[in-house]
């Protein structure tokens, strides 16, 4: 038998520079792999802290930095209940809200607007009353002043914010 020997005529060491340049790619796809990840599980936070009503300043804003769990509106809220950050926007939003008599008394004094000064056009106030009802916040309401105030200056309404 013959004993053969392998010669070495090349480096082992040096990678062929075709293998190098796949490399190179491969670390570069790896990259934006690992970037598109991250810019998802920030995209799902967002949404998740979005879906649970959580404030994008104040103690919101610092909740939203330093929270690390789940990133599902039920984990979050969990969280900023548990610190009291939905607690005070939720107080705020039910005192914000438009109770059904305080949208009778709305009602009343814009049908007593109307039949005394007879300026406005029925169905603007119409309109306006009918879109205040179908208001479930005060942002909602808010928008309808709007606008109902640039769309319709007759109904004497002033717009938010001009006071």
């Amino acid at each position: 038998m013959e004993n053969f020997e392998l010669e070495e005529t090349e480096d082992t060491n040096v990678l062929d520079p075709n293998i190098r340049k796949q490399l190179r790619e491969a670390q570069k796809v790896a990259q934006e792999v690992q970037s598109s990840r991250d810019q998802l599980a920030t995209l799902q936070k967002e949404l998740a802290f979005a879906k649970a009503g959580i404030p994008e300043d104040g103690v919101g804003a610092l909740l939203r930095v330093a929270y690390q769990g789940e990133n599902t509106p039920e984990a979050v809220k969990a969280e900023a209940a548990k610190y009291g950050v939905l607690s005070n926007s939720d107080t705020q939003s039910q005192n914000n809200s438009v109770s059904d008599s305080e949208l009778d008394s709305f009602r009343r004094v814009a049908g007593a607007a109307t039949s005394a000064g007879g300026n406005p056009p029925v169905d603007a106030g119409q309109a306006f009353l009918a879109e205040m009802g179908d208001a479930n916040s005060e942002k909602d309401a808010m928008a309808v002043i709007t606008k109902f105030a640039r769309s319709n200056p007759e109904l004497g309404i002033t717009p938010p914010g001009s006071f």
